[in-house]
């Protein structure tokens, strides 16, 4: 029994093989998809290609938050050296509100 691939699993399968947009326009083209079809298929590999950057900004932006709240309850409970408490304090935040940022950035589009 052989099963053919839905023509809107075809992009999808491209997309997963590391496949720019334009290469997957210019596969499905050879394909000899109309015009229609071709955009459908194009707006389901974007959908795709956006979902899988918001995973990656809602990660980023966890990780930058945890980073951000452990470095503040270090700082609080933790005052033995000037340097360790500058580290963490302008370290650790800092590099905890530069993920949240690249979070954000990456969940809207920027």
């Amino acid at each position: 029994m052989n099963l053919e691939i839905n023509s809107f699993q075809e992009g999808e399968l491209l997309f997963n093989q590391g496949m720019t947009l334009k290469q997957i326009k210019e596969q499905l083209q050879m394909k000899g998809l109309s015009e229609t079809e071709l955009e459908q298929q194009l707006s389901i590999v974007r959908s795709l290609k956006y979902k899988k950057q918001r995973q990656l900004g809602f990660t980023c932006l966890a990780i930058g938050a945890l980073l951000c709240l452990t470095s503040c309850l270090l700082t609080l409970f933790h005052g033995y050296s000037a340097v360790y408490v500058t580290f963490i304090l302008y370290g650790m935040t800092m590099g905890g509100a530069c993920l949240v940022l690249a979070g954000l950035a990456l969940i809207f589009g920027i």
